[in-house]
């Protein structure tokens, strides 16, 4: 389907061949269209991100179809929702007629409709004079003409004139007058699935929710496409482009591919290279001013604020909010300042918090992105506007500023995308227990430094100190959480992850861990390690985490005196090398092994039926060589597995899953059960005068080389391992 690209350009702004990275969303639309799919489709999208050409691109190839006939219809700013409507149906009956007669200049000739009633096939002549002969008397109701006008297509298809419509910028109904008329004919169309349809706008529109029965989600482009993006639209163009001002311009300009094209046709304009960083710089200079740039924001602000006064009051909130290092004003100083009653500054910040210049909630107002093409807009239209500069001034401190920066942007590029990943990293640890050296460089320096690394990873996977990590439910980049490391390092170079860790007697408890990558030529030294503890344990006392654990980074690992603050501060330490080793070991994944063999059983709870199971893991151990001291360890060690089951779960349906897996060395013996789980036990220790019941999950560790206790939604889960070889080794 999407290898087919012989048809030809007629709303699309690129070539089929240089569309990249919307393969999968182009598919499901056609595939809708196509009558594949849901007969329905919501398209959510972030601002200029792309979904304008992803729908023109879907057009073209709906256009060479012999099927439905595919209509483009975008919503307009500064429209009422009768001149939408209207121009809604003239817009479906053209399309309709130039894919009929498979003829795409009708799109563009601008006919009237006795003029395109004359192009239409006697088939359908009948259908399209009675449409046309409506248009012209219709009724005063504006709430039953947009309703007609909008639902033209099931009439269409009432008499065999099929068509997809691929409706545009409905986000635009949120500011449209009597806008709530169009709103609610799209909600009727989209619940009742009346006619096949894509509908797009902006992820954060209050008009549309998700009634269609698929929603779809445009995410952005990848950084290597939208690299690719501004390649294309350089070629395209005839403009030069250099490697190092494509970089730069997909990091000054977010990736936004309005802003890029914007940018790339300026420059053709202009017959400028993009060669060098003073090429971009007054490209880009140009564009704030009064360019693409300036266009799109100046849109923005006056839809939203509906006079100069308001813009000029938000402008300055808003660069407030980013001097302040994007701390938040709240909803009553947007209402005091700017002097509105509470609905008036309810429906401004709604109509920001759409179009993503701010996130409103909570009575709280955040400015979404502190350092982009955004916060530039605003510098230089305060500094004309409201300052009152002069425009040849302010450019050229803008221009100089640019180039000045520019090497630093890169710097900061570099240095981020050679971070470690702390954060992903840290929601990986998944309760999954390494070597405690892993997180010690005192003891990674003594065992393992200077090892090959097969050999370091070899010995590693049979060293038996193991440190259990805890199990993270969220993670974040710590200025996330407490701006004031971001002034310190790139975000990317410090996490903070929220979880829970087993305790001794199986309970879970919440944790936080505070990572930091620090920078240091040789082994970190005694100042920076100290320093960057200061900074984690202010940022743990600023988010209030009561239990915490402190881990630093830094790429050759720390000093002697550096270890010594190290441990005074519980801090654990590691360097690039240990993180290497440590993620291979959190994201490895095993080759399916065809030698392990696996079992599996569910026995009742009491009646001693955990010697049923007992028995039947001897048997089984035998058949795999393992000696009859650890099988009679890893028997003990099920059994109070089953009893702590049995014991403290207060399961309905009285019953114990077990699971054995068989590897060459090894054996993993899980133990699940529904029920109430261990961390929510009231009384997770018996009295001392019930003999062993009380030290079973004790008993286990010592039998086992490896526990690990999960709690799962509604029970609990153990899983356990024996090491034949690490026996017979000993």
């Amino acid at each position: 389907m999407l290898g087919e690209n012989k048809h030809k350009r007629i709303l699309s702004g690129r070539d089929a061949e240089s569309f990249v990275g919307r393969t999968e969303e182009l598919g499901r639309i056609l595939a809708d269209a196509r009558g594949e799919g849901s007969a329905g489709i919501l398209l959510r999208y972030a601002p200029r991100t792309g979904a304008t050409e992803l729908l023109r691109q879907a057009y073209d190839r709906l256009f060479a179809d012999d099927g439905s006939a595919p209509v483009y219809f975008s919503m307009r700013s500064g429209e009422t929702a009768a001149e939408a409507a209207r121009r809604f149906a003239y817009e479906f009956l053209t399309q309709t007629v130039a894919h009929r007669r498979s003829d795409s200049s009708i799109l563009f000739s601008a006919l009237t409709l006795p003029e395109l009633i004359d192009l239409v096939n006697p088939a359908d002549l009948e259908f399209f004079e009675s449409q046309a002969k409506w248009l012209a008397e219709a009724p005063y109701d504006q709430e039953l003409f947009v309703q007609r006008c909008l639902t033209l297509p099931l009439a269409a298809s009432a008499v065999g004139i099929r068509s997809y419509v691929l409706f545009d910028d409905l986000h635009l109904a949120d500011v449209m007058p009597n806008g709530h008329l169009v709103t609610n004919a799209f909600r009727e169309i989209a619940r009742g699935g009346r006619f096949p349809f894509c509908m797009a706008a902006y992820r954060r529109s209050r008009a549309f929710t998700g009634e269609a029965a698929e929603t779809l989600h445009l995410a952005s482009l990848s950084k290597e496409e939208t690299l690719s993006v501004i390649e294309t639209f350089a070629a395209s163009r005839h403009v030069r482009i250099s490697e190092s001002v494509r970089d730069l311009m997909y990091l000054v300009t977010k990736g936004d591919l309005v802003f890029i094209r914007g940018l790339t046709d300026e420059a053709a304009a202009a017959a400028m290279p993009l060669e060098s960083y003073h090429d971009l710089g007054n490209v880009f200079s140009a564009s704030v001013f009064g360019g693409t740039i300036a266009e799109i924001y100046d849109r923005i602000f006056r839809l939203a604020c509906g006079g100069p006064a308001i813009e000029k009051g938000v402008i300055r909130l808003l660069l407030d909010s980013m001097d302040g290092a994007g701390s938040p004003l709240s909803f009553d100083i947007w209402q005091k300042k700017l002097g509105l009653a509470a609905s008036e500054a309810d429906a401004l910040l709604g109509r920001l918090n759409v179009e993503e210049i701010v996130r409103s909630g909570s009575r709280r107002v955040d400015v979404i992105e502190r350092d982009s093409c955004l916060a530039d807009y605003l510098t230089v239209r305060n500094s004309l506007e409201a300052e009152g500069k002069r425009r040849a001034a302010v450019f050229g401190s803008f221009l100089s500023d640019f180039l000045v920066n520019a090497p630093k942007v890169m710097e900061r590029e570099y240095r981020r995308a050679s971070a470690i990943g702390l954060k992903d990293l840290l929601s990986q640890f998944e309760n999954r227990s390494v070597p405690a050296a892993l997180f010690d460089y005192e003891a990674y320096r003594i065992q393992y430094k200077g090892l090959a690394p097969r050999e370091a990873e070899q010995n590693l996977r049979a060293d038996e100190d193991l440190l259990t990590l805890p199990r993270i439910v969220f993670s974040a980049h710590t200025d996330a959480f407490y701006n004031a490391i971001g002034l310190i390092t790139e975000s990317e170079r410090s996490a903070v992850a929220v979880g829970f860790e087993t305790g001794a007697a199986g309970s879970e408890e919440p944790v936080a861990w505070i990572a930091a990558e620090i920078e240091s030529k040789l082994e970190a030294n005694a100042e920076l390690a100290e320093f960057w503890c200061d900074r984690l344990e202010m940022a743990a006392e600023m988010c209030g985490f009561e239990r915490f654990k402190l881990w630093l980074v830094a790429p050759e690992g720390f000093d002697e005196a550096a270890m010594s603050i190290l441990r005074e501060r519980s801090c654990l330490s590691s360097s690039r090398r240990q993180v290497e080793f440590l993620r291979k070991r959190l994201v490895q994944t095993e080759t399916p092994d065809t030698s392990l063999e696996e079992y599996e059983i569910v026995i009742p709870m009491g009646e001693d039926s955990e010697m049923v199971a007992a028995h039947a893991l001897e048997d089984i151990a035998k058949r795999h060589d393992f000696g009859t001291k650890e099988i009679n360890q890893i028997k003990t060690a099920l059994v109070e597995a089953c009893i702590n089951a049995a014991e403290h779960s207060h399961s309905l349906d009285r019953r114990i899953h077990q699971k054995f897996v068989v590897g060459p060395d090894y054996i993993t013996i899980t133990v699940s059960n529904r029920g109430i789980r261990l961390i929510d036990n009231r009384n997770p220790e018996p009295p001392s005068n019930e003999g062993r019941r009380g030290w079973g999950l004790k008993l286990m560790r010592q039998l086992m080389d490896e526990v690990r206790i999960e709690q799962v939604d509604d029970g609990t889960r153990i899983s356990m391992t024996k090491y034949l070889s690490r026996k017979k080794a000993a």
